[in-house]
Parts: structure tokens; sequence; C-alpha cells
């Protein structure tokens, strides 16, 4: 009796040790689904003709209030960034795992099927403590994420999406939308404005049609630069190399900061190409001004001043012309239309007429710096 009590002991142990073996292996099966269900799903696009209502639906970003980028998205900086009302913009990238980015060494670059162009506006609420190393609502505040999508080889769609005051969650807006926002800037001065979200079919006037959207950040000449991606700072068109996203490149041209070093001539052209020729060339939206802005049109060394307005009478402002006669009179700032649209915060006099409300006043200063050392010419009707 009492050796069948010992083996009764024995296996009762055993027993014991077995389901406590079992419920720990079945915890340990538990949290390695909850670990699996908590990582981050891949980057998702929608369905042709269809639309996702929220920005997470996109699974484009790992956090969205902070802004970091998913696997497989990518960040990117052009050197003459184009000016929205004194905006911060974070741009982003993606390219579908196994395609290519249709690279051109002076065009823009064109994304495959399946790709997006990503970009995120916001304010630095006090512009003196530079842009913080983590978003917060009382720092910074996110205004909208916009995302160029190609849907199809001639299908592009637009979508806007608008923040909450958290900044944590983003809505679709068709219609676009006004938003109040004030910030302190650099110098000590607050500034307000109405933030106009666009109606997405005005993003055809600057990206192009439904069949050829493009942005026109998204080149070699914007693009070869330095970028800080954290674990290494490289240049953008070999960091995009290395990803296998383009082939390599047999000409690099390249822009300049507008307001950083390099000539008054190369600066006051690179803004140019960035901020005005998206319109302002011979086959842009404002073609028929004759005033064509981009990087090659205004080279000196081949081109005619009058592309970029020299003694050139307006042909299309439809009277907004400040009662002035000529685009640009060399070593007279005042006497030309190009720095009185400029200024202007009048809807049918500023330039440029979209995605701005307040003259950027560092601009002006280069426009005065460039027509003002442009050589004296005598301009006559």
């Amino acid at each position: 009796m009492r050796r069948y009590q010992l083996v009764g002991d024995r296996t009762a142990r055993v027993l014991r040790w077995l389901c406590v073996a079992g419920v720990a292996a079945s915890l340990l099966s538990c949290s390695g689904d909850d670990e699996t269900a908590s990582e981050p799903e891949g980057v998702t696009v929608p369905a042709a003709g269809e639309h996702f209502a929220s920005l997470a639906e996109w699974h484009l970003f790992s956090d969205i209030g902070q802004q970091t980028p998913a696997p497989g998205v990518e960040p990117f900086q052009p050197i003459a960034p184009l000016y929205s009302d004194y905006t911060n913009k974070r741009r982003f990238i993606y390219v579908p795992p196994g395609t290519k980015i249709q690279y051109s060494d002076t065009g823009v670059w064109t994304i495959p099927v399946g790709g997006a162009l990503i970009k995120t506006f916001s304010y630095v609420l006090d512009e003196r403590q530079g842009v913080p190393e983590r978003i917060s609502p009382d720092k910074e505040r996110l205004m909208e994420t916009r995302i160029l999508f190609r849907e199809s080889e001639t299908k592009w769609v637009a979508e806007t999406y608008v923040y909450d005051q958290s900044g944590q969650q983003a809505e679709r807006k068709v219609a676009g939308a006004t938003i109040d926002v004030s910030w302190v800037n650099r110098a000590g001065e607050t500034l307000t404005n109405a933030y106009s979200v666009p109606n997405v079919n005005a993003c055809q006037t600057c990206h192009g049609e439904n069949e050829a959207m493009n942005a026109q950040g998204l080149r070699t000449r914007q693009l070869n630069w330095d970028h800080d991606y954290g674990d290494v700072t490289e240049n953008q068109v070999d960091h995009f190399q290395k990803l296998g996203w383009i082939d390599a490149p047999a000409e690099r041209e390249q822009l300049v900061d507008p307001f950083g070093n390099g000539s008054v001539s190369d600066r006051m052209r690179s803004y140019f190409d960035s901020n005005c020729a998206s319109c302002h060339r011979e086959d842009g939206f404002a073609s028929s001004s004759g005033m064509w802005l981009d990087w090659a049109s205004t080279d000196p060394e081949t081109q005619e001043a009058t592309n970029w307005g020299v003694c050139k009478q307006p042909t299309s402002a439809g009277g907004a012309t400040c009662e002035l006669q000529f685009d640009v009179v060399p070593g007279k700032p005042d006497e030309s239309i190009l720095l009185c649209r400029t200024a202007s915060a009048e809807a049918k006099v500023r330039m440029p007429p979209l995605a701005t409300k307040i003259p950027h006043a560092e601009a002006l200063g280069l426009i005065r710096e460039w027509i003002s050392q442009l050589p004296a010419a005598a301009c006559s009707q």
C-alpha cells in the first residue's frame, strides 16, 4: 500500500509539473501572439476608386503624432523648399517593394504605380526655439498631411488629411478647410494666419493633371545634398541609389539654399525654380506670361534675360501690375512688378496666388538684392 502511495505522490508531482509547464508555455505562446499582433502593419494603399477616411489607414507612419515613418517609407528634403506661409514641412516617399523610381537627370522623378509622396505641414509655435526634437501640441501644431498616390499608370489621386488639436489623428478633407493659427517668429513677433487647406482639385494647378501629377521637389537638383537619416548623414541621391530605388545617375544638377551661401544669381534662380517654376515655365500653367523661371530658363549664360522678366512688359497680369510697366527693371527693384506682386497680400495681386497669404519677407530681401545687382539697362516700350 505504501508503495502505491509513493507512486501516486510521484505521479501527482509529475502531473503538477506538467500542468505548470503547460500553463507557462501557454502564457509564453500568448505573449508571442501579442507581440506579433502589436507589430506595425506594412504600408497599405487603397483599392482602385476607394479612399481611406483617416491617415492611420495608410500605415505610412509607425507613430503619426511624432511623424515617424513606417518601414519602407523614407524622408527627403529639398535644398530649396517651397514657401507656404512659414509652415514647417516633413516630406516622405513610399516606393513599393520590387519597384523603382523613373529617374531623370534634370526632370522630375516619377514614382512607380502603388507609390506615394507624403508631405506634412505644421507650425512651430515658437520659431526662436527651433523645430522641437519631439512633437507636442504646445510646441508644434500639426496642420495637415497631403498624399499624392499613383493608383495606376494613368491615374494619380490627391488626398488631404487634417489633424485634430492633439496631432494624433488626421481625417480626410475633400473640400479643404480653414484653420486659425498663431505663432512666434524668430524676431519674437506674434503672427497669425487663417491657414488654408486646399480643395483636393486645386492640387492639379501645381502638381499637374490626373495622369501626370508630380512633386517639383523630387528631382536631382533638389536632392543632390546631404540629409540626416538619424543613423547616417549622406547624399540623398546616393541614399536612394543604395535602396535600389534609382539607377546610378550619370549627371547631377544642384540648386543652392536660397538663403545660404552662393552667388545672388544662383540663390535667386534656386528660389525661382522651387517657388515659381511649377507655373512659370514654357509648358506650365502661367506659360502665357512669357516669364519662365525654371532652372534652365534662367541660366544667364545661355538664355535671354527677358525669360526672367528683365525689361519685359506683362502680357497676362490681368491688371495686377501695381501701375508699373516692366516685370523687372535692372537696378530698380521698386519699379519692378516682380517685387511688388511678391510683396502684396491682396488676393488678386499677390504672387504666388496659391498656398500663400503672408508675403515671404526673406524672399523679398533676396529679390531686392538680385534686382539691384543686375547690369543696368534702360527699359523702353
